[in-house]
């Protein structure tokens, strides 16, 4: 009796060992990933898929990435599974797993599965973007009047099932609402990539935006077309020779008015003295005291004062 129900206590206990167990299996190990992962094709040198899952557990872990091509016509039964190598590198960190992937290309683009424990599972959709650039790459100038002028909009790695469009200061641009402006493939044969001006004028000065759109999202490029005079290059010139024409004038007005003070003190000089004969002995009093220019006679001091030359005249 008594073995029993020693028996049947020790199944019983055995029994909430292994539901625990179970439960902490299921607890702990369940996985959750998002639903999408995207990077820009051609511009991120690695890219790293997260899942969420682990715990202080991870030595329970048993972790299996599988991939799926869109290229394939049949999910999951075309997966392949993921080995680590130099391009694939799995890692269990705490409560993340983790799948980078160097170099991602478009060959990578799909659905990647991540088993665990061989119980859970979920599913990362990984996409990419565009990524394109202008060239040339910053902005330019160009000379008014300047014949076949082109700008590039180019993929940094090809993406396909991609369609370009432009804008001019934000407004979208097509043959009729700019037909000076031409449309054309670029090198890596994408339509409407390519803008071409028959002739570089000064209303095609704007803001050119090249818009890229994928499958998973788009991308933007900016280029600030300038135009300018054929004579620009005398703008610095005329700069200087107008400071030079401005102090000329200044300095030419100053001695003009230099000049005409000298001349009218000359000529009130003169008329001082021509009137000389007819001043009366009374009257010198009322005549400022100046110094004489005319040359005196001989002997006489160098400089004598308009007094005492009219003193002389008197006595005379």
């Amino acid at each position: 009796m008594n073995t029993t129900i020693f028996s049947s206590v020790s199944q019983y206990l055995l029994l909430i060992c292994i539901l625990q167990l179970s439960f902490l299996i299921n607890e702990y190990g369940a996985v959750k990933c998002p639903s999408a992962h995207t990077f820009r094709l051609g511009h991120n040198p690695t890219t790293t898929i997260v899942c969420a899952g682990q715990s202080s557990y991870s030595y329970l872990a048993n972790v299996t990435w599988k991939f799926t091509r869109f290229s394939t016509a049949n999910f999951p039964e075309d997966e392949i599974i993921i080995s680590p190598s130099h391009r694939y590198q799995v890692q269990i960190d705490g409560d993340s797993t983790m799948l980078t992937i160097r170099n991602p290309a478009w060959a990578d683009v799909g659905h990647y599965r991540i088993v665990l424990n061989e119980t859970d599972e979920a599913v990362v959709e990984l996409q990419a973007l565009p990524w394109i650039f202008i060239h040339p790459a910053n902005g330019i100038h160009f000379y008014a009047g300047t014949d076949h002028v082109e700008i590039e909009c180019l993929q940094a790695a090809p993406l396909p099932n991609v369609t370009f469009s432009w804008l001019r200061d934000g407004e979208i641009m097509n043959e009729f609402s700019h037909p000076q402006i031409g449309f054309s493939s670029n090198a890596q044969n994408n339509t409407n990539a390519k803008l071409i001006f028959g002739t570089v004028d000064y209303l095609d000065r704007a803001l050119y935006t090249c818009v890229v759109s994928g499958q998973y999202g788009n991308d933007t490029a900016n280029l600030l077309l300038r135009v300018r005079s054929p004579r620009c290059w005398l703008y610095p010139f005329t700069g200087c020779f107008g400071l030079l024409f401005i102090l000329a004038v200044i300095l030419g007005i100053d001695e003009w008015r230099k000049k005409r003070s000298r001349n009218r003190e000359q000529d009130d000089l003169k008329e001082v003295f021509a009137g000389g004969n007819q001043v009366r002995e009374g009257d010198v009093k009322n005549f400022p005291e100046i110094v004489a220019v005319n040359v005196p006679p001989k002997g006489e001091p160098s400089f004598i004062s308009y007094k005492a030359l009219q003193d002389r005249e008197i006595h005379d």
